[in-house]
């Protein structure tokens, strides 16, 4: 699938108020860096009650390749999402799905951790 492109409010617009529009444009949504994307903000604070969005969202943070260990880039994304937490300009859906994946990426990088602890021995 491509990825979003263009401008944000174009989304915004064809989204509107429906919630299998914001799937769908969820399942292509870049989630962004050091701050939400625009399209992954708008996502969650207008439909970061569902389920799919925030799914998709979560998929699109933690799919991918890297180098090294597992427990360094789940600490990466971990300070990724901690940067957007301590935004007061974010909305709550943006906050809250934060808080909701860095939770799991803790538990993931805690797993990670002991088996790269295994591996070495």
């Amino acid at each position: 699938m491509v990825p979003l492109q263009g401008p944000p409010t174009v989304v915004d617009e064809w989204v509107g108020d429906d919630v299998e529009r914001a799937r769908i444009a969820a399942s292509i949504a870049p989630v962004g860096g050091l701050e939400p994307s625009p399209y992954a903000r708008f996502l969650l604070a207008r439909f970061g009650d569902d389920e799919q969005v925030r799914s998709s969202l979560y998929g699109s943070l933690v799919t991918g390749f890297w180098t090294g260990n597992e427990s360094d880039r789940t600490a990466r994304q971990i300070e990724q999402l901690t940067s957007w937490r301590a935004s007061t300009a974010e909305p709550a859906g943006v906050l809250a799905w934060a808080r909701d994946v860095i939770t799991s990426l803790e538990q993931a990088r805690l797993q990670a951790l002991q088996r790269e602890a295994e591996e070495r021995y």
